[in-house]
């Protein structure tokens, strides 16, 4: 799921990611259960500019976990013209200010 389009090969991100869930197991001890398969969503929104990473993340993050049937690779597997518009983003700006505030509140 990358909102830019490939500016690191799919080979380097299985990559980091395979090491990253290595060294989780390694440190939790722990193993998985059954085996990672990739997929290449290249359907995700669009992110235009070369800032908004973060909350591109977050916004998948929220439309997966609000996923109760999984079909979000479905939704996201097919190349599309979606984006998230300013609407959303601001959307997801507000909601991670409140958790922030909440979390820091003096």
């Amino acid at each position: 799921m990358d909102p830019l389009k490939r500016r690191i090969a799919a080979e380097e991100w299985i990559e980091v990611v395979d090491n990253a869930i290595k060294l989780y197991k390694d440190k939790a001890k722990k193993f998985l259960k059954k085996k990672i398969m990739w997929e290449n969503l290249a359907g995700v929104p669009l992110q235009n500019g070369s800032k908004d990473c973060g909350l591109f993340v977050m916004g998948y993050m929220k439309e997966i976990c609000e996923d109760k049937e999984l079909k979000f690779p479905e939704k996201w597997l097919r190349r599309s013209n979606h984006a998230y518009g300013i609407t959303e983003l601001n959307a997801i700006r507000i909601k991670w200010a409140k958790y922030f505030m909440t979390k820091h509140a003096t």
